[in-house]
């Protein structure tokens, strides 16, 4: 494959993320559904993202979730943005946040508040 055919595959994995953020992603499924092998899949997010597949979708939902975080809607309840954003185990979420963003989602949703204010 190309980097066109690359480019092409990582797209159709940012749709599939777009469509259903909640769903849980396995490369076999993935690869299976769009007609490649798994090695192809990860060949492609590697060229195109620079990372594995799943560290990649890892991080397109971390930053989902501190997009909605940083609004800092009144009603916004971060248990069910992550829940709403594929993650399951709040601690591992929590953990994820803070060494991604350096703060913790509370504290990116106070900001925000604050702002709004």
């Amino acid at each position: 494959m190309n980097l066109t055919q690359y480019l092409a595959l990582v797209r159709k994995l940012d749709e599939l993320l777009a469509f259903d953020a909640s769903r849980t992603l396995y490369s076999a499924d993935v690869a299976r559904q769009f007609g490649v092998s798994v090695r192809t899949l990860h060949n492609a997010v590697v060229a195109i993202r620079g990372m594995s597949p799943h560290r990649y979708v890892r991080l397109r939902r971390l930053w989902s979730v501190r997009q909605q975080l940083a609004i800092g809607s009144s009603t916004a309840v971060i248990k069910a943005i992550a829940l709403a954003n594929g993650f399951w185990h709040m601690g591992e979420f929590g953990s994820l946040y803070r060494n991604t963003f350096g703060e913790t989602p509370q504290q990116t949703l106070a900001a925000a508040r604050g702002r709004r204010r």
